[in-house]
């Protein structure tokens, strides 16, 4: 079984009558047989490894209706053992998502996500080898309306640019996808 400890230390400050939010974390984790999946090997045990780092946010509501957020996250990964990085894990990290809530029952919100080179093993070489999965930057958009209390409708649009990408070494992702629905509550 994999073991680990951690601790984070952040700080959080509301600024201008909480129109602004900022905050700032730091954190560490220390694994003892960390778990990760190998394809030729299966699931294997990393004796000892850590990741630490720090994310960073700012909330920003420049009028009522409308919130726009902020976050980036840096990560440094180890495994103790043999000095590298930890797989698919990027150093660098970025969102932004607006959200903004329209004529009292309706809600739209973009994101926009960017993961950084990191890490991966190529396991269609035999035997596997290390290599680097390109940054990515991800457009998505989401709306919903209130019909009535306990009526809504909703949508959403993933990967709204068609963007290729890889999370994981030889296996596709979708590309722009579509989805609706009606939410009924009681």
């Amino acid at each position: 079984p994999e073991k680990s400890k951690g601790w984070d230390f952040g700080v959080e400050q509301d600024l201008f009558k909480n129109r602004v939010v900022l905050g700032a974390t730091y954190f560490r984790n220390d694994f003892k047989d960390l778990i990760q999946y190998e394809m030729d090997q299966g699931y294997i045990n990393i004796a000892k490894a850590k990741t630490e780092g720090v994310e960073l946010f700012s909330l920003v509501n420049p009028i009522d209706d409308l919130t726009v957020r902020i976050n980036y996250t840096y990560t440094d990964t180890e495994d103790k053992t043999t000095g590298e990085t930890l797989i698919r894990r990027p150093k660098n990290k970025f969102g932004l998502d607006l959200n903004y809530h329209f004529l009292k029952k309706g809600n739209a919100n973009l994101g926009v996500i960017y993961v950084g080179k990191r890490d991966d093993k190529d396991f269609s070489i035999s035997p596997p080898i290390r290599v680097k999965l390109d940054p990515y930057t991800l457009v998505n958009m989401a709306a919903s309306y209130d019909i009535t209390k306990n009526f809504q409708l909703f949508g959403r649009v993933e990967n709204l640019l068609n963007k290729e990408y890889e999370e994981v070494k030889g296996y596709g992702t979708p590309g722009l996808s579509f989805f609706g629905g009606i939410k009924l509550s009681f």
